[in-house]
C-alpha cells in the first residue's frame, strides 16, 4: 500500500468517525517522499511483510503515554500486533518491543500455519 494511500484511508477513517450527516468536511492529504513509516524488516520482531497499519493520534485521556501517535501493525505471518510511536507524524518512529497485543490473546480463530 502506498503512503498516500495509507494516510487517505486513515484520514477517511477519522473523518467518518467523526462527521454529521450533511455536514461538509475539508481535507488536506499529503504526500511524504521519505519512504515507508515501518519498513520491512526494521527488526527481525518486525518481520519482512508489514501489513494493515493503522494511525491514531493519542487521545488526551491516556495516562503516560509512550508518543503522541500511535502505529499499529502486523507482519503477515507474524503473531503479534505490533506498535510504533512517535511525537511527530514525521517521525522519528521508535518500536514497541515485545508487541502490543499476541494473537492468541485477540480471541480471533487462528490457525497454525
Amino acid at each position: 500500500m502506498s503512503k498516500k494511500l495509507f494516510f487517505t484511508y486513515c484520514l477517511f477513517l477519522l473523518i467518518t468517525g467523526f462527521a454529521k450527516e450533511g455536514e461538509e468536511l475539508e481535507v488536506k492529504v499529503v504526500k511524504w517522499e521519505d519512504g515507508l513509516i515501518i519498513p520491512p524488516g526494521i527488526t527481525k520482531e518486525v518481520g519482512d511483510n508489514v501489513q494493515g497499519p493503522s494511525l491514531i493520534k493519542v487521545p488526551d485521556w491516556l495516562d503516560n503515554p509512550l508518543g503522541n501517535y500511535y502505529l499499529y501493525f502486523a507482519d503477515h505471518k507474524g503473531d503479534h500486533i505490533r506498535l510504533a510511536y512517535s511525537d511527530h507524524l514525521e517521525g522519528p518512529w521508535r518500536i514497541h518491543t515485545g508487541g502490543s497485543l499476541k494473537l492468541e490473546q485477540s480471541k480471533l480463530l487462528i490457525k497454525n500455519t
